[in-house]
Protein backbone atom coordinates (compact mmCIF):
# COMPACT_ATOMS: atom_id res chain seq x y z
CA UNK A 1 0.00 0.00 0.00
CA UNK A 2 1.59 3.16 -0.95
CA UNK A 3 0.10 6.53 0.28
CA UNK A 4 -1.78 7.60 -3.05
CA UNK A 5 -3.20 3.97 -2.62
CA UNK A 6 -6.53 4.56 -3.23
CA UNK A 7 -7.35 2.28 -0.35
CA UNK A 8 -5.57 4.18 1.88
CA UNK A 9 -8.38 7.34 1.26
CA UNK A 10 -10.61 5.19 1.97
CA UNK A 11 -8.94 3.52 5.11
CA UNK A 12 -8.70 7.52 6.14
CA UNK A 13 -12.06 8.33 5.46
CA UNK A 14 -13.38 5.48 7.51
CA UNK A 15 -11.26 6.50 10.62
CA UNK A 16 -12.23 10.19 10.66
CA UNK A 17 -16.38 9.24 10.26
CA UNK A 18 -15.75 7.24 13.23
CA UNK A 19 -14.08 9.33 15.02
CA UNK A 20 -16.73 12.26 14.44
CA UNK A 21 -19.74 9.56 14.90
CA UNK A 22 -18.12 8.69 18.28
CA UNK A 23 -18.10 12.14 19.23
CA UNK A 24 -21.58 12.63 18.39
CA UNK A 25 -22.60 9.92 20.05
CA UNK A 26 -26.25 10.31 22.08
CA UNK A 27 -25.79 14.37 20.71
CA UNK A 28 -28.45 16.60 19.37
CA UNK A 29 -28.00 19.51 16.93
CA UNK A 30 -27.98 21.51 20.27
CA UNK A 31 -24.65 20.10 21.25
CA UNK A 32 -23.09 21.67 18.45
CA UNK A 33 -23.38 24.84 19.80
CA UNK A 34 -20.67 23.84 21.99
CA UNK A 35 -17.59 25.51 20.46
CA UNK A 36 -15.03 22.52 20.89
CA UNK A 37 -17.11 19.75 20.02
CA UNK A 38 -18.23 21.64 16.77
CA UNK A 39 -14.67 22.57 15.97
CA UNK A 40 -13.63 18.74 16.27
CA UNK A 41 -16.43 17.41 14.15
CA UNK A 42 -16.32 20.05 11.68
CA UNK A 43 -12.28 19.01 11.12
CA UNK A 44 -13.46 15.78 10.97
CA UNK A 45 -16.02 16.62 8.23
CA UNK A 46 -13.42 18.61 6.21
CA UNK A 47 -10.78 15.93 6.30
CA UNK A 48 -13.41 13.30 4.92
CA UNK A 49 -14.02 16.05 2.23
CA UNK A 50 -10.44 16.43 1.29
CA UNK A 51 -9.52 12.69 1.35
CA UNK A 52 -12.39 11.87 -0.70
CA UNK A 53 -11.21 14.48 -3.55
CA UNK A 54 -7.58 12.49 -3.55
CA UNK A 55 -9.93 9.45 -4.61
CA UNK A 56 -9.32 8.98 -8.44
CA UNK A 57 -12.71 9.62 -10.22
CA UNK A 58 -12.15 6.06 -11.63
CA UNK A 59 -12.65 4.63 -7.98
CA UNK A 60 -15.67 7.18 -7.27
CA UNK A 61 -17.58 5.28 -10.19
CA UNK A 62 -16.34 2.16 -9.16
CA UNK A 63 -18.09 2.16 -5.69
CA UNK A 64 -21.69 4.22 -6.01
CA UNK A 65 -22.58 3.33 -3.19
CA UNK A 66 -20.62 5.44 -1.35
CA UNK A 67 -22.61 8.62 -1.14
CA UNK A 68 -19.42 10.90 -3.11
CA UNK A 69 -22.17 13.87 -3.47
CA UNK A 70 -22.69 14.33 0.24
CA UNK A 71 -19.48 14.69 1.12
CA UNK A 72 -17.30 15.92 -1.93
CA UNK A 73 -17.22 19.89 -1.69
CA UNK A 74 -18.65 19.55 2.02
CA UNK A 75 -16.26 21.53 3.37
CA UNK A 76 -16.46 24.67 1.79
CA UNK A 77 -20.75 24.59 2.17
CA UNK A 78 -19.67 24.42 6.35
CA UNK A 79 -17.95 27.35 5.37
CA UNK A 80 -19.75 29.35 3.21
CA UNK A 81 -20.98 31.87 5.26
CA UNK A 82 -17.95 34.28 5.00
CA UNK A 83 -15.34 32.02 7.52
CA UNK A 84 -18.53 31.18 9.91
CA UNK A 85 -18.97 27.61 10.80
CA UNK A 86 -22.51 26.28 9.44
CA UNK A 87 -23.56 23.43 11.95
CA UNK A 88 -26.10 22.94 10.64
CA UNK A 89 -24.55 21.82 7.56
CA UNK A 90 -21.98 19.74 9.99
CA UNK A 91 -25.31 17.99 11.71
CA UNK A 92 -26.71 17.22 8.22
CA UNK A 93 -23.16 15.96 6.98
CA UNK A 94 -23.23 13.91 10.43
CA UNK A 95 -26.55 12.00 9.12
CA UNK A 96 -24.77 11.17 6.46
CA UNK A 97 -21.92 9.46 8.19
CA UNK A 98 -23.67 6.97 9.45
CA UNK A 99 -24.55 5.62 5.77
CA UNK A 100 -21.39 6.36 4.52
CA UNK A 101 -19.28 4.37 6.88
CA UNK A 102 -20.88 0.68 6.00
CA UNK A 103 -20.48 1.45 2.50
CA UNK A 104 -16.79 2.88 2.49
CA UNK A 105 -15.96 -0.37 4.72
CA UNK A 106 -17.80 -2.31 2.27
CA UNK A 107 -15.88 -0.59 -0.66
CA UNK A 108 -12.51 -1.15 1.47
CA UNK A 109 -12.81 -5.38 1.76
CA UNK A 110 -13.89 -5.07 -1.74
CA UNK A 111 -10.65 -2.79 -2.39
CA UNK A 112 -8.24 -5.46 -0.33
CA UNK A 113 -9.36 -8.15 -2.75
CA UNK A 114 -8.09 -6.60 -5.66
CA UNK A 115 -4.31 -6.48 -7.19
CA UNK A 116 -4.56 -3.34 -8.94
CA UNK A 117 -6.67 -0.77 -7.13
CA UNK A 118 -7.62 1.35 -9.94
CA UNK A 119 -8.82 -1.01 -11.78
CA UNK A 120 -12.50 -1.30 -10.33
CA UNK A 121 -14.19 -3.56 -7.65
CA UNK A 122 -13.37 -7.02 -7.48
CA UNK A 123 -15.41 -9.87 -9.36
CA UNK A 124 -16.07 -13.18 -8.10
Amino acid sequence: MTRHDPLVYLLHMRDDARAALDMMQGKTRADLNETMLSYAVTFLVGRIDVTATKVPPSVREAYPNIPWGDILGVRDRILASEGARNDDVVWETVGVLSDLLPALEASIEDLKKVGDRYSGPATT
